[in-house]
């Protein structure tokens, strides 16, 4: 049940926090071809318009999912077993959820400007603490789903202070003086891309609330949170060379070099 709960919980999470996608997607591009045209500048100022604008919406959202968590599970047919380890979830790790809004900024930031390798560490260092922390939380302190949900919380915090301090140190764009209205630029780019998620996002909401109406219980949507994070794994690879086509195809765009996006893509 408590599985069920956090894959359920987890599953809405990411229905309402597909807009911070809108900015992070559309910045990357933006950022990726004034990288490429050499106007560093104009990237570090996408950086800061994204990083102001899904602070704002973050703060929104986190208070929205914080304190409407058991009207949205009820709203959505959560299976009763399911409910009260799913709102403890939805409370804690929504009403944070303002972490999902900075850290994809913030770490696409360093990877547009070539430091993919930061990102990483910053991840395996929060994931390693995350673990550490559940295992504490879990069967030192017998904390249960709450637990887990603020081990998440905590290892995120983690995750961007160290991609914002590596921003700060490595990359020197904010130096540039190049600027630019870009804003309409990011929405305009990152919009569609957000739209693909949301109708995925959706389709399993439904699903999800089909499979709740099924079984009281909840071991059809338990059943679920288990499969998917297998089959997650089988998405890495072709995430990761989607993500490094995309910044380089960005930089190619910006220095007008058609065929080598073309190349890169067709490799990719």
């Amino acid at each position: 049940q408590a599985v069920g709960a956090v894959g359920t919980a987890n599953t809405y999470i990411g229905i309402f926090i597909i807009m911070f996608s809108v900015i992070s997607s559309g910045m990357v591009a933006v950022m990726t071809q004034n990288i490429g045209a050499g106007r560093p500048g104009v990237a570090y100022q996408a950086r800061q318009l994204g990083l102001a604008f899904n602070a704002v919406l973050g703060v929104i959202m986190s208070l929205f999912l914080s304190l409407g968590a058991g009207t949205i599970l009820s709203g959505v047919g959560v299976a009763d077993a399911l409910m009260q380890p799913a709102k403890t979830y939805l409370q804690i790790v929504g009403g944070f959820c303002i972490l999902n809004a900075l850290i994809p900024i913030c770490s696409s930031y360093l990877r547009a400007f070539g430091f993919s390798k930061e990102p990483l560490y910053a991840s395996i260092i929060g994931n390693v603490i995350n673990f550490c922390l559940n295992a504490f939380f879990l069967f030192v302190l017998h904390k249960g789903v709450a637990g887990v949900a603020t081990a998440t919380v905590i290892s995120r915090i983690i995750n961007l202070v160290i991609v914002v301090l590596l921003g700060a140190v490595l990359v020197k764009a904010k130096q540039h003086p190049e600027r630019e209205a870009v804003m309409g630029q990011i929405i305009r780019i990152g919009l569609p891309s957000a739209c693909e998620t949301a109708i995925y996002n959706v389709s399993m909401t439904l699903v999800i609330r089909f499979l709740n109406q099924m079984d009281a219980q909840g071991l059809n949507v338990t059943a679920r949170s288990y499969t998917m994070q297998i089959t997650n794994f089988s998405y890495c690879v072709g995430a990761a060379l989607a993500q490094a086509n995309a910044i380089m195809t960005g930089w190619h765009i910006g220095a007008k070099e058609y065929d080598a996006c073309d190349r890169g893509t067709k490799k990719a």
